[in-house]
């Protein structure tokens, strides 16, 4: 079966939510008011584009019908995100809430760091299954996806106003991490569970974030 290089490819995927956003947001004037909004979609896909290029690391390759269905997903929800966000009724109603502003940055710094820590995983060669230490990841399976339900918390906050395509991304972006989360801890203390040498993982870590899920 024909598959393509993940990093360039996922790198593709996240700049084509960063491009229909756009596309959306010029064609509907390029409003003033709503530009701080494409600031922010743009600085977290640009981001993830460059850190699928150039930062994480992995092995395996896409299928061409996963590229597609990314490209859909990716390419679409940036798309209905620009289309409705940048809307007359929401340009003329806009007013940016700073907090929302916060949280997401607060969001897009947690989620690069955890994605740092996770890039040196494997420096000096190290090869098979790997711990993830640091940051938040001793008491936290997944604290980059926490960061990143985060970013989407802040996103539909900033908005100000109901913008059922941030619901719905923040909603079906939840639930997939929230899902790899729950994988991802059933593994780890399958993997690391004290025997052979092994560290025994603590069955009280969270899923996404500390104390609370």
């Amino acid at each position: 079966k024909m598959s393509l290089p993940t990093a360039i490819t996922t790198a593709a995927l996240y700049g084509s939510s960063l491009l229909t956003y756009g596309w959306f947001w010029q064609q509907n004037g390029s409003p003033a008011s709503t530009t701080p909004l494409l600031y922010l979609w743009g600085a977290h896909f640009l981001r993830r584009a460059l850190e699928a290029a150039f930062l994480q690391k992995t092995e395996r390759t896409l299928a061409v019908g996963e590229a597609i269905s990314g490209l859909v997903y990716y390419g679409g929800i940036g798309a209905l995100s620009g289309w409705w966000n940048n809307s007359a009724q929401v340009a003329q109603t806009l007013s940016l809430n700073y907090i929302g502003v916060a949280l997401f940055i607060l969001g897009e710094l947690g989620n690069h760091y955890h994605h740092y820590l996770l890039s040196k995983l494997r420096t000096g060669g190290k090869k098979g299954f790997i711990l993830p230490t640091g940051g938040l990841f001793g008491s936290v399976v997944m604290p980059h996806y926490g960061f990143e339900v985060l970013t989407w918390i802040g996103w539909n906050v900033a908005i100000n106003q109901i913008s059922w395509p941030a619901i719905l991304f923040a909603c079906i972006s939840t639930a997939a991490m929230l899902t790899k989360a729950k994988e991802k801890k059933a593994l780890y203390l399958k993997k690391f569970d004290g025997q052979n040498g092994q560290p025994k993982y603590p069955e009280s870590a969270k899923l996404l974030f500390p104390f609370l899920l």
